[in-house]
């Protein structure tokens, strides 16, 4: 009874993993991916207007999981694509530069505020910050 109890459990998350989509909400003149939620079916388009499509998004149906971080929406196939390589590094250099910068940008107003008020303890300048 145990062993028929285990099998009916394991069939039931095979065919549902099986018929699992994905639903991809992406950005309309970028192609950016910006949520995913799986699926069975398309939801009616009273769900989809109130919760997923503006006038910025969109909604794509597909049936493989979906990765934001290294995937698109190619907005002239309907499809989902891999971001280049070279998008990708350009993406993680320019979240390189900005916290270079904030770094860069906290240590001039470390030193502004030593300059104003020379009499403050290494402990102290990092409690303002």
């Amino acid at each position: 009874m145990k062993k028929l109890f285990l099998i009916t459990i394991s069939l039931l998350i095979v065919t549902n993993s099986a018929f699992a989509k994905t639903l991809v909400k992406y950005h309309k003149n970028t192609g950016e991916i910006l949520q995913t939620n799986t699926v069975s079916e398309m939801p009616s388009d009273e769900i989809l207007n109130d919760r997923f499509k503006s006038e910025t998004t969109d909604v794509l149906l597909v049936d493989n999981p979906v990765d934001i971080s290294t995937q698109k929406v190619d907005l002239n196939k309907k499809k989902i694509v891999n971001i280049s390589q070279g998008e990708l590094d350009n993406r993680a250099k320019a979240i390189k530069d900005k916290q270079d910068k904030l770094e860069a940008d906290k240590q001039k107003a470390i030193e502004k505020i030593r300059a104003i008020v020379k009499d403050l303890t290494d402990e102290e300048v990092r409690a303002l910050f």
